[in-house]
């Protein structure tokens, strides 16, 4: 299975280095399987913008919203 990361927070940075390099949010939702969406929750939006279609991935999000 392949992981693509968003995001290069802590969470996001760390993960990634253990997993792999991830690229642009764009090359890593285009060769992932599953997507880490590990980014603050400001810039969620953004960053799914950039990905692109993220139909069928599986998407896992450690990014906590404001309440």
């Amino acid at each position: 299975m392949r992981i693509g990361i968003l995001g290069s927070g802590l969470m996001g940075g760390k993960l990634g280095t253990i997993w792999a390099r991830a690229g642009t949010p764009s090359e890593a939702a285009h060769e992932a399987d599953a997507l880490l969406l590990a980014v603050h929750w400001s810039r969620v939006d953004n960053v799914l913008k950039q990905a692109g279609d993220v139909s069928g991935k599986v998407i896992v999000s450690c990014s906590l919203e404001q309440q």
